[in-house]
């Protein structure tokens, strides 16, 4: 867990580097509104999404449920930039394909960092993203976590500019993880959800 949050800290400081006030600004004109394009942002995540985590061969459980996630970020220019990520999926409904294993509660979370690729004037945008992730699951009670592991987020979406610093707009995402689970020869645990957020900027 150590050498993730150390990434993620180093990204930080890269951030605070990158912002010094020495550093051009590129601005564009939006509909008679001049945005600058460089500088720090934060953007918040929220929606609904499906998925799925399947423990090797032995059972798969489904389901739907609320998808989130906190970027904070520095936008380099009007095409790029960089940001850490702390997000996930929270299981609101489940079913599994084996009638010996079920659960009550299934959660994914993911902290990590990636790259914002804008397009056009505005803030269409596609970020990949690599991140260390993490299943919780609860089943009458007893409460259990995997072994970390690695995986990637892909997100796509437009915000809508309303005002100078802010932002409000959707975005699509999807997920992938594996990892290990606990225990003696542990199975494989893959991990998989998509959805629809909703995403308020703060920022670039």
């Amino acid at each position: 867990m150590k050498k993730p949050l150390i990434c993620f800290a180093a990204l930080i400081l890269l951030f605070s580097f990158t912002n010094s006030p020495v550093r051009a600004q590129k601005k564009v004109d939006l509909g008679g509104t001049t945005i600058e394009q460089s500088g720090m942002y934060f953007r918040l995540n929220l929606g609904f999404g499906s998925g799925s985590s399947t423990y090797g061969d032995v059972f798969k459980l489904s389901g739907g449920g609320l998808t989130f996630g906190g970027r904070i970020g520095y936008r380099a220019s009007g095409k790029i930039g960089i940001h850490g990520l702390l997000s996930g999926m929270s299981f609101t409904r489940i079913t599994s394909d084996n009638i010996y294993y079920s659960a009550d509660g299934l959660a994914f979370t993911s902290l990590g960092g990636g790259l914002s690729i804008y397009f056009g004037k505005g803030y269409s945008y596609f970020m990949p993203e690599i991140v260390y992730t993490m299943t919780g699951l609860t089943n009458g009670g007893n409460v259990g976590t995997t072994q970390g592991g690695f995986g990637f987020n892909l997100l796509g979406g437009y915000d809508f500019n309303i005002a100078r610093k802010m932002g409000l707009g959707m975005n699509g995402i999807f997920h992938y993880g594996s990892m290990k689970d606990q225990g003696d020869n542990p199975p494989t645990v893959k991990n998989i959800y998509y959805g629809i957020e909703i995403t308020l900027r703060f920022g670039k």
